[in-house]
């Protein structure tokens, strides 16, 4: 608390290191503002001391504590298995898994927006979105630091899809939503920063009821499943190969559709107890 009586703040700059002449000739006013320019060194000191202790601890920051490198190819593998069974669909991420895992790893959403939506009238109505994020990026934020407050990281992020109208199909009936949704997804992917694409950018009027693209039962493996049950795996700590070969005896590059997707459910219930 800064001084409030005269005498109070010309003992404060001599403890200061001010000269005792100097001070004595200073006013109120004066002796206020030479306390406060002393405070705020003080504090910015303080800051440069934490800073400089952050330099090399790796540790200290969110993403040191998760310990896997944003945008590495580990952390593809760490993102894949945060999913939950409902946000997958055969190992495709579901906009919503994207979102909850946005702001779980990387920070708030603070704006999420189509920025340009362009349509074109011909033959067949079409319509291009451009979507932007900005996130409140926590992810190489200091921890452990109590009330010292770091300056805020906006990171943005795009997108950019486009869609064609189709009246027979029920999907397609509403292209700018498509679009929308099929942009938004991209961005998230970006900010997330792995290799899967999510199943509302497979949106097809000519596949499943639902309008996603679903790979038959008796198809080979696809690698986004594949991607997502080595992940759940190595979080759960299971033997990807040993669990294989005990429920199927073959190795997970040999596995269809419909066995895949059975591990993947068996994997879930282990992973539930």
């Amino acid at each position: 608390m800064i001084p409030t009586t005269v005498d109070d703040m010309r003992t404060e700059l001599i403890k200061f290191g001010e000269d005792e002449a100097a001070v004595a000739a200073m006013k109120k006013g004066d002796l206020r503002s030479k306390l406060m320019e002393w405070y705020n060194k003080r504090t910015d000191e303080d800051m440069s001391f934490a800073m400089e202790n952050l330099e090399d601890e790796d540790s200290q920051t969110l993403e040191g504590a998760i310990g896997v490198k944003y945008a590495s190819p580990e952390w593809n593998d760490y993102v894949m298995g945060l999913f939950q069974k409902e946000e997958l669909i055969d190992g495709y991420p579901r906009v919503h898994g994207l979102a909850r895992l946005t702001s779980l790893l990387l920070g708030d959403i603070i704006s999420s927006k189509a920025t340009h939506v362009i349509v074109t009238h011909g033959e067949n109505k079409s319509v291009t979105v451009n979507y932007e994020l900005q996130i409140d990026w926590k992810l190489d934020n200091p921890i452990g630091f109590g009330n010292i407050k770091f300056s805020p990281q906006v990171r943005v992020f795009g997108g950019v899809a486009c869609c064609e109208q189709d009246l027979s199909s029920n999907f397609y009936k509403h292209p700018a939503a498509i679009a929308e949704t099929k942009s938004y997804g991209r961005a998230l992917r970006k900010a997330l920063a792995i290799t899967v694409i999510c199943v509302e950018e497979m949106l097809s009027g000519d596949l499943g009821d639902d309008g996603v693209a679903v790979p038959k039962g008796g198809s080979k493996i696809t690698p986004a499943l594949k991607s997502v049950i080595t992940a759940k795996c190595k979080a759960l700590q299971i033997n990807l190969n040993e669990a294989t070969k005990l429920r199927y005896n073959k190795s997970i590059e040999s596995l269809t559709m419909d066995e895949a997707r059975d591990m993947f459910e068996y994997i879930n219930i282990n992973q539930q107890k």
